[in-house]
């Protein structure tokens, strides 16, 4: 029970910080905010805040990490048939309504990109794994919504879903798209009430038929 209860003050206590790290980030940027930023926003002492993370690249580390963890462990639901259709339409309106509305958490979001690709190796491969994650949640959405096989033109059309997300949330962030979140979740909607089965299917056919030319 005292390991239980151990477990459960640990995670609160990471949790915590994470969320305060979050903050600060978005208010400060990667290289203006400090540890000591951190721990002051997270209500504990510095020492307290490095027994659980040695430095701020830690910190960015698990908050990539976890949001990759989310994204497996939907793929994972869908996967193992835990889902029903009305929760994966739940899942996708919830993306286009709160994902490209939520500015602090892009804001953040972009500040971690831009520190990977310039020059963080560790957390490059952290968004990479992410992105896999991402990817294959939604190759599992496309597959299980539409009872369409996997294939290189489902995860071709993963991809550009996934991109869509960022480009869109990007676009809020720097004031260019509107905030119109009940007209994206409607895009949303008419998206999984059309039949993209069938152009895949039809996609599927002219890319295999290409690739057999070419051998």
């Amino acid at each position: 029970m005292a390991t239980l209860q151990m477990k459960e003050k640990v995670g609160k206590n990471i949790d915590n910080i994470l969320e305060a790290a979050g903050r600060v980030l978005s208010r400060k940027g990667i290289l203006n905010a400090t540890l000591r930023d951190i721990a002051t926003e997270a209500g504990i002492s510095n020492g307290k805040l490095y027994y659980y993370f040695k430095s701020k690249d830690s910190i960015f580390y698990e908050i990539t990490n976890r949001s990759a963890s989310a994204a497996q462990n939907t793929a994972r639901r869908i996967k193992d048939q835990e889902m029903s259709r009305d929760e994966l339409e739940g899942f996708v309106l919830s993306i286009f309504s709160t994902r490209i509305g939520s500015v602090e958490e892009n804001r953040l979001f972009f500040y971690l990109v831009q520190e990977a690709v310039s020059g963080n190796s560790k957390l490059l491969s952290s968004f990479g794994e992410k992105y896999e994650a991402w990817i294959e949640s939604a190759e599992e959405i496309l597959g299980a919504f539409f009872d369409i096989p996997k294939s290189d033109i489902t995860r071709a059309f993963a991809a550009i879903m996934v991109a869509v997300i960022d480009g869109l949330s990007l676009q809020r962030l720097m004031g260019i798209a509107p905030e119109m979140d009940t007209v994206y979740s409607r895009v949303g909607q008419s998206l999984l009430n059309s039949d993209p089965g069938r152009i895949i299917d039809e996609l599927q056919k002219k890319y295999s038929g290409i690739k057999d030319s070419e051998t």
